[in-house]
């Protein structure tokens, strides 16, 4: 864990800030939210005006948890 804290393992993708809702992903999930996103017509630029961030998980064993939960904190 101390580990995953001080190395960028897990970070959030686009970094929205006060964004109102988050998607934590990982591994193949990951590129697939991001696939869905983009059929979706939400690139970085749509995400930012409608209020969603995605939180990547690179190191799901053990889950560094504080992390994701600062990425969760006032979301949805």
């Amino acid at each position: 864990l101390a580990f995953a804290r001080a190395n960028p393992i897990d970070r959030a993708i686009w970094g929205v800030c006060g964004a109102r809702y988050g998607i934590i992903t990982t591994g193949k999930a990951h590129r697939d939210v991001m696939e869905a996103l983009s059929y979706l017509g939400i690139d970085e630029a749509r995400a930012r005006e409608i209020g969603i961030d995605i939180y990547k998980i690179g190191m799901v064993w053990p889950l560094e948890c504080e992390g994701a939960q600062a990425f969760m904190a006032g979301k949805e």
